[in-house]
């Protein structure tokens, strides 16, 4: 038996806040933050949305990446260092919500 990456997958929270937003309420501008930060936007997450959310959207892009069902999936690894609650699993959370049941399951907490 072969032991590989099959796919990959990825999420980003749904609201994006850009220079501009944060220069109608601060006294700056988009060039002066870019100049400074190298940064025209970022995210933030919707209400309702949390890691799980993100983590479960991105397994289905890994699946769909690699070709595969949720029950072709054998092992999920996942790292995150702003876990949904301090003292579950985030994968715990993203088995439930999915329709994946891996023989084996690990969070491998970042930070």
């Amino acid at each position: 038996m072969k032991a590989g990456i099959s796919g990959v997958g990825s999420a980003l929270p749904g609201l994006v806040i850009t220079n501009e937003d944060l220069a109608s309420h601060l006294d700056t501008n988009d060039e002066w933050i870019f100049r400074r930060t190298g940064i025209r936007a970022r995210r933030r997450m919707r209400e309702g949305e949390d890691v799980t959310t993100l983590a479960v959207a991105a397994c289905a892009d890994a699946l769909a990446d690699a070709g595969r069902a949720a029950e072709d999936v054998d092992a999920i690894i996942i790292s995150t260092i702003t876990p949904d609650y301090l003292t579950q699993l985030a994968l715990d959370r993203d088995q439930s919500r999915g329709e994946a049941d891996a023989d084996v399951a690990e969070d491998a907490r970042a930070g």
